[in-house]
């Protein structure tokens, strides 16, 4: 069975669907909407932020689901370079200062700094270029 929209998509967890030859559409592996959507055409991986509403702040689950994206086009040998960019006017607005607040606490301000420091990191290490 093919995804035939996003909303089907979401219904069928870690669907890909192949959208025309040589250009892969991940956006069906998200169940709870996507914060990316990765297409691959003939050996690039793009890799689009897809929350333009927040201007696509780098909150925790978007730096998780950005690293898991690259880790993942790292590892496979059809993927020549990575490209990042974002949906919406702008690319990213920065970290998502709400998930920042003193009422969540040290230990998740911790986590989301040493999220980003792995993502950051994984950009430099990962064999591919990343655009």
């Amino acid at each position: 069975m093919q995804c035939s929209s996003v909303s089907l998509c979401k219904s069928i967890p870690g669907r890909v669907r192949l959208v025309k030859a040589n250009v892969i559409d991940r956006r069906c592996l998200s169940s709870s909407g996507s914060l990316t959507i990765v297409r691959r055409e003939e050996g690039v991986e793009h890799i689009t932020l897809a929350n333009p509403k927040t201007r696509n702040a780098m909150s925790l689950d978007m730096m998780k689901k950005i690293t898991e994206d690259i880790s993942r086009a790292g590892e496979d040998k059809n993927v020549r370079t990575i490209v990042l960019r974002g949906e919406g006017k702008v690319f990213s607005a920065g970290h998502n200062l709400k998930e920042m607040m003193v009422e969540t606490g040290y230990d998740y301000h911790m986590e989301i700094f040493n999220t980003c420091e792995k993502m950051m990191q994984l950009v430099s290490q990962v064999p591919v270029p990343v655009v």
